[in-house]
């Protein structure tokens, strides 16, 4: 194993107790993390008000130049969000068009916003099982012309890893705004969105960042925004005149609505640096390289993991179909995975390494 991993592993010594293949469910928190929040909380012990007031508001600066550094947007259409939901629940209470196209089998989170706001829902697809079709996609914009079409980066029990430049040249060609949900994706998967036309792009970080929960990050961009309502508002959102007197400033600052804990910024800015310097694309290498190891000793015991034919492509996630005896032989392993709908999921971090996957093959052998 690479040193760099190899010292990424020891910061987590439960993994040399137990396989931990279970990160799209919650990721490991980095001791690094932790030593941050324990740094920022003393400050702010010995410096309240000065603090929130000037210390805190450069932190959270600070937080969105890093995240919109590491998807390649501009830092003025980032957000920091409570966690994913919070986020689009807000976007899709202020869309102006109430139409959206989605694949079916969409993670709730996504979904239910739309559903619970009376959306108007074109169903294409048929993700869980694996048989995916851009050009199907392709034809159902063509034909119906969405507003919208909303869509998760990385499925969740599948594991289809959608290929977001395939997917925005077919929605921008139609005039459709895209909107993803990167949760499963962001931080294990190089995402540049500097030249893919996305209009808006969410996710928590509590999965690979390795920083815990209570954050997420959103860009929305322009044009999202101006079919924007506007129909919410907090503190964030207002500016003073000469007087003092608030005014409503319409904008990003919508989707951080409320004041912001400066623990859980703390930690997000930490992980996202610590994930920074890992490097995003030797990461990317790292997870896909041992998902296919882990998928060709599988195939090797007459497992064959969810998802075939060249447009279905797998990158940090792996699902087989669920058979009880497989999810008990795992349990008695005491291998950490996750049982979504009818697959058995197995996500795989750097932190995880070739030991991990022969325990997995041993235990289902």
């Amino acid at each position: 194993m690479n040193s760099k991993w190899q010292e990424l592993r020891s910061s987590f010594p439960v993994l040399e107790k137990r396989p931990f293949l279970n990160t799209a469910f919650a990721g490991l928190i980095h001791p690094k993390v932790e030593e941050q929040l324990s740094k920022t909380r003393k400050t702010y012990m010995e410096n309240m008000s000065h603090f929130r007031l000037h210390d805190f508001e450069e932190m959270k600066d600070e937080a969105r130049k890093v995240a919109a550094n590491i998807l390649g947007v501009a830092s003025e259409n980032l957000a920091l969000l409570h966690n994913f939901s919070s986020g689009m629940n807000t976007i899709v209470q202020n869309l102006s068009d109430k139409r959206v196209m989605m694949m079916k089998d969409e993670y709730p989170s996504l979904n239910l916003p739309f559903e619970s706001a009376g959306f108007d829902i074109t169903l294409i697809g048929h993700q869980s099982s694996g048989e995916v079709s851009y050009a199907e996609i392709e034809e159902v914009v063509a034909r119906t012309q969405p507003p919208y079409f909303a869509i998760s980066q990385v499925h969740y029990n599948s594991a289809w890893c959608v290929d977001l430049g395939r997917i925005a040249e077919i929605t921008s060609a139609h005039g459709c705004k895209l909107i993803v949900d990167g949760t499963q994706a962001f931080g294990a998967i190089q995402t540049d969105l500097s030249s893919i036309k996305v209009d808006a792009y969410l996710a928590s970080t509590y999965k690979w960042f390795m920083g815990g929960y209570g954050a997420g990050i959103g860009f929305v961009s322009d044009e999202l925004l101006a079919d924007f309502s506007f129909c919410m508002a907090s503190q964030n959102n207002l500016v003073f005149d000469e007087d003092g007197k608030p005014h409503y400033r319409e904008g990003i600052k919508m989707l951080e609505q409320g004041h912001k804990d400066h623990e859980v910024i703390a930690r997000l800015l930490e992980a996202m640096k610590l994930s920074q310097n890992l490097g995003f694309k030797e990461m990317e290498e790292r997870i896909v390289g041992l998902n296919l190891l882990l998928a060709n000793k599988l195939s090797s015991l007459g497992i064959e993991p969810i998802g075939r034919g060249k447009e279905f492509t797998r990158k940090n996630l792996l699902c087989i179909p669920f058979e009880q005896k497989i999810a008990q032989s795992l349990e008695k392993a005491n291998i950490d995975c996750s049982i979504r709908g009818k697959a058995i999921r197995f996500s795989i971090h750097a932190y995880n390494n070739e030991a991990d996957i022969e325990q997995v093959i041993t235990a289902l052998a």
